[in-house]
């Protein structure tokens, strides 16, 4: 009896001696489960930041592959100008076409696109649609001046609509309203063909003034070059 009682007293002491052991293997595993959870969710949030980041890249991509779609739909309609004395009926009605193909494109991404996402695709459309006919001007074959008018007649014609491209309207408020910004670009087109019908005094007279603020020299010196060549070439040599 004697030893068996010796022996439950230092089984006893045994398991006294191995409590403070097992608190801190738990704890240990508390700490680590503990490591673990927020190990995960930090990995969680990155991974997560990681996929914002590539589609927020993906978007910006997008956007500026519509931007690049709406101007190709404007070298597309402009490619006939440098033929407008034979095909002046094909020029008047690429013009006439593109615009309503904007609008479209336009509304349709109304619901979809914020405000500054759609002023970013489309507001660029009228300055580009001058530039364009600007710099196409030395590459055209022969032009009268009925040509000059027709094509001051097509960027008179869509003003409005592209002046109310990327507005946060219907195309039926649309119709009819050409904003300020819009119009400008447009505007200045329209004045520098308008030059090829005045006199050549007069172009000089005003490129004496503007003194490259509206137009840029070598944009000058195209219209004037190409007013001599085609418009002009019954007068004299005196008045290069």
């Amino acid at each position: 009896q004697s030893a068996a009682k010796n022996f439950a007293l230092d089984g006893t002491r045994q398991n006294r001696k191995n409590l403070p052991h097992q608190n801190t293997r738990d704890k240990s595993s508390i700490d680590r489960q503990s490591s673990f959870e927020s190990g995960g969710s930090v990995n969680c949030t990155t991974g997560l930041l990681h996929l914002a980041n590539k589609f927020r890249s993906i978007a910006g991509t997008c956007i500026r592959c519509l931007r690049i779609e709406t101007m190709l739909h404007v070298m597309y309609a402009f490619q006939t100008i440098t033929e407008i004395s034979e095909k002046a009926h094909n020029f008047e009605k690429n013009i006439a076409s593109m615009s309503p193909k904007l609008t479209s494109m336009d509304d349709a991404l109304l619901s979809y696109l914020p405000v500054h996402r759609r002023e970013y695709v489309f507001a660029a459309i009228p300055g580009f649609c001058g530039k364009v006919a600007m710099k196409l001007l030395p590459e055209i074959h022969q032009i009268g001046t009925s040509d000059v008018s027709l094509i001051c007649r097509s960027f008179a014609a869509v003003q409005p609509a592209l002046g109310g491209l990327g507005c946060t309207l219907s195309s039926h408020t649309k119709k009819g309203m050409s904003q300020v910004s819009g119009s400008q670009p447009i505007d200045k087109a329209i004045k520098y063909f308008s030059y090829l019908l005045a006199s050549i005094e007069t172009v000089k007279d005003a490129r004496q003034r503007d003194k490259n603020t509206t137009f840029t020299a070598a944009e000058w010196d195209t219209l004037v070059a190409v007013s001599y060549t085609h418009l002009r070439a019954h007068e004299t040599s005196l008045h290069l």
